[in-house]
């Protein structure tokens, strides 16, 4: 433990760029995580033709993987019901650039 606080002396502006970094680095790893996972249903679109299946409203908000997973599926098919697969593909499409983007920025 001496080692890192002597070398921690060699920096003395490192405690408030820690904070900064790590801010950017959860940022980095959420925006990576959320492309990561539009993938699914990008591919779903590709694939499936199934996009006529019933999905019930997300239920009362809750801080929960559950909830955005549920709250996603029922707007996504919205959306490929309303617009078609073609223009479904396109936003999600976009919004996986957009996600690489704003990663890639943090």
């Amino acid at each position: 433990m001496k080692i890192y606080l002597r070398i921690l002396q060699y920096a003395p502006h490192a405690g408030s760029q820690l904070f900064k970094f790590l801010i950017f680095s959860i940022l980095a790893a959420l925006f990576s995580a959320s492309y990561l996972g539009l993938t699914k249903y990008m591919l779903d679109v590709l694939f499936l033709q199934d996009m006529e299946k019933v999905v019930p409203a997300p239920a009362e908000f809750s801080f929960s993987t559950s909830y955005f997973k549920a709250w996603l599926e029922y707007h996504f098919t919205e959306i490929a019901r309303n617009e078609g697969p073609v223009k479904t593909l396109l936003y999600v499409c976009l919004a996986i650039v957009g996600f690489v983007f704003l990663s890639n920025v943090f």
